[in-house]
């Protein structure tokens, strides 16, 4: 039984992404702001016209990307929804009322469970056949919670990164209350090969990375990615 419950997180784990099994969400992240508290924020959920089923969706933020740390200061409603091929539905992210840090920024994960759903409204069987195991998907957004009044806007964040040569790797810094999350490097025009699992690409505040880089110059161009799921490009000197 608990190689079977394994496996299943494992495929989760491989099928997130903002758009799986049907199932789609109308933003690439989640920019929670402190404003946002009073009303919550409103995510839309979206089935496929050619999902071929109805899906029951399990809605929630999570703390990490496992799925491992469910208790958060944030609350979906509804929670728990029945979707059917080409409908829509939306949720509400509530904040509760707990205190995160002030001076930066807080990372949570939303995550929306799809599971597909008989006409009756019941859970369809996931029968083996052939070896193949039907199981649940999710799609998993990152979640930003963003205080008010941080002392710096996220623009001068992405533009102010710095780049610091160490031997046969190149450091990164993130002097800034934001999370910045990397797309590119190049160095004199020659790409550094960045982490796989794009969210080792992801600087926390006020804390830096580290890329094996044997490449030489002083000249450094970096994308980011922005809160609209847009890259921009800087540019700057190692």
């Amino acid at each position: 039984m608990k190689i079977i419950l394994l496996l299943i997180q494992s495929l989760l784990l491989l099928l997130s992404f903002p758009a799986s099994a049907g199932i789609s969400v109308d933003v690439t992240r989640i920019i929670f702001q402190e404003s946002d508290s009073a009303r919550g924020k409103t995510i839309g959920i979206r089935s496929a016209e050619n999902s071929g089923s109805p899906y029951l969706i399990k809605a929630q933020v999570i703390k990490d990307i496992l799925g491992s740390q469910v208790n958060t200061p944030f609350f979906v409603a509804p929670s728990l929804f029945r979707i059917e091929p080409g409908t829509s539905n939306q949720v509400v992210i509530m904040k509760k009322d707990s205190q995160l840090p002030h001076d930066r920024e807080s990372l949570f994960y939303f995550r929306a469970v799809a599971v597909p759903a008989s006409a009756k409204g019941g859970l369809k069987a996931a029968p083996v056949v052939a070896g193949e195991l039907q199981v649940a998907s999710a799609t998993v957004l990152k979640l930003y919670y963003r205080p008010a009044g941080l002392s710096m806007p996220s623009q001068q964040a992405f533009a102010n990164l710095k780049f610091t040569a160490n031997g046969k790797s190149v450091d990164v810094s993130n002097a800034s209350p934001y999370f910045v999350t990397l797309s590119g490097i190049k160095i004199n025009s020659s790409k550094i090969t960045l982490d796989k699992n794009a969210t080792k690409n992801v600087i926390p505040p006020y804390s830096s990375l580290s890329y094996n880089s044997p490449l030489q110059g002083n000249n450094v161009t970096w994308t980011i990615i922005n809160d609209y799921g847009g890259h921009e490009v800087f540019n700057g000197k190692i």
